[in-house]
């Protein structure tokens, strides 16, 4: 019974792929010695004696230049104490029926238990990933917060007040530092377009809570809802602060682009706009 069973069972030989093959691949595989097997091979000991397989666990490490985490491919037999880069892969079932025919120990699990060193990789990657989705989590709710702190202060619901003073509280953000004759240049263009008055320390809260790099929902933020008619005076205010110090820097440029896609505009109403605001020859933003 053996010998039948363990020539139906070698016939399969699996090839582990080498260390180059393996980091094109993206995994390294990795093979552990578990136990000595009475299952014979066709070479001899040192001794002269029947060579038998030697009980292997085979895993896989999913890498990024340092393994993150493994994964078991289950047990396999070698005819080199689990060397090179040859093995037998074994099934549950074909691992039971050898362990109940005596061939390998009654004492080993039939399920293959990590080493020392990749259980402390399964932990710390555990660990990294939980830090990782804790920092999202946290960067994704303070900027809702400071979202809520924004259409708080602005103290009202009419969506064209609410996004040109949000997109003129931006683009000074962006600049760096915004000092007061920035914020009163934003209370006197507020109170102009809109007719509502705003406190010097009103605007400065806002701009403080104002974000500092912003993403693609952030511009489609500040045109939502608006009118046709009205996506004029939000990009004349967010012109009107860029060119305040008469000087409009990259950053100011690429808010102006990145407002202009959002808002759906023309690049030559844009253009127009420079042209009214900055004067003929102006350059438009990117």
């Amino acid at each position: 019974m053996k010998t039948l069973l363990s020539a139906a069972l070698l016939a399969t030989t699996l090839v582990i792929p080498t260390t180059a093959d393996a980091a094109r691949l993206g995994y390294y595989p990795q093979v552990d010695v578990v136990a000595q097997t009475h299952i014979p091979t066709l070479g001899l000991t040192a001794q002269g004696g029947l060579a038998t397989y030697t009980l292997c666990h085979t895993t896989v490490a999913r890498t990024f230049g340092i393994p993150i985490y493994y994964e078991s491919d289950g047990y396999g037999l070698s005819a080199n104490n689990c060397e090179g880069t040859r093995y037998t892969p074994l099934s549950t079932e074909e691992f039971a029926e050898l362990q109940a025919a005596g061939m390998i120990a009654a004492d080993i699990a039939q399920e293959p238990a990590f080493n020392a060193a990749q259980k402390r990789t399964h932990l710390f990657s555990t660990l990294l990933g939980s830090i990782l989705g804790l920092t999202v989590a946290i960067a994704v709710i303070s900027r809702k917060l400071r979202l809520r702190r924004r259409r708080a202060m602005i103290g009202t619901k009419n969506t064209y007040t609410r996004s040109m003073v949000d997109v003129m509280c931006h683009i000074a953000k962006i600049e760096g530092q915004v000092d007061v004759s920035e914020i009163s240049a934003i209370v006197r263009i507020a109170h102009a377009l809109t007719g509502r008055r705003f406190i010097l320390e009103q605007i400065a809260e806002i701009v403080n809570n104002a974000e500092s790099k912003l993403a693609e929902a952030d511009y489609k933020r500040f045109a939502k809802g608006l009118a046709e008619g009205q996506k004029d005076g939000v990009m004349q205010v967010a012109i009107l602060v860029a060119a305040a110090d008469s000087f409009m820097d990259d950053r100011e440029k690429q808010f102006i682009g990145n407002l202009g896609r959002a808002l759906k505009m023309d690049v030559r109403r844009v253009g127009d706009l420079y042209r009214d605001i900055l004067g003929v020859g102006a350059a438009q933003p990117a």
